[in-house]
């Protein structure tokens, strides 16, 4: 059994790529849409002095594109992916620690358009899982593929960002079902 875990599939690195692609360029794109909130919701995790959020969320962004287009274009991808997956491991260390602190009324930042979703362990676990999927492609084969093997990746990859997404969305409309219900009890 571990012989065959050994190294992932080239189906399951296509998955991986396109998951992070389609991961980081919808992250960006709602961050471009909305810069300035933004850069409030980087200050509001307050992780580091005021003078420096604006650069930490410039970077943010330019960090996001750069993954996803290393993605997209295949040049240096194995980067992007170690790159991309240490990202999301920081995020999920932030929101951890915001957590602890008891800052948790604060919009994730995630994805712009998303829910807004707060700060929850449920989301610590999600970048956990999306950066242990991420990196299934550090260890996978570089076998050629044909089309239909390549398209079973790419849907794959989406499948389990669409999924990604619906957590989300799901873990913020419980807890706004918990802030209503706290509200009128």
């Amino acid at each position: 059994m571990l012989d065959t875990l050994s190294a992932a599939s080239p189906i399951i690195v296509v998955a991986s790529r396109t998951f992070g692609a389609l991961l980081f360029i919808l992250a960006l794109a709602g961050k471009l849409r909305a810069v300035e909130e933004f850069i409030g919701v980087v200050s509001n995790y307050r992780i580091v002095p005021e003078f420096m959020v604006r650069p930490l969320s410039f970077g943010v962004m330019a960090l996001e594109g750069l993954i996803a287009l290393s993605l997209v274009s295949g040049f240096f991808w194995e980067l992007g992916i170690a790159t991309g997956s240490l990202l999301l491991l920081i995020f999920a260390l932030v929101i951890a620690t915001n957590i602890f602190r008891g800052n948790t009324n604060i919009d994730c930042g995630c994805f712009r358009g998303a829910g807004g979703a707060r700060l929850t362990y449920a989301l610590v676990v999600r970048n956990v899982f999306m950066a242990a999927f991420l990196s299934l492609a550090l260890n996978g084969t570089s076998a050629k593929l044909d089309t239909f093997s390549v398209l079973n990746g790419v849907m794959g990859g989406a499948a389990f960002l669409v999924l990604c997404l619906a957590f989300t969305l799901i873990v913020e409309l419980r807890e706004r079902t918990v802030q209503f219900n706290r509200r009128f009890s």
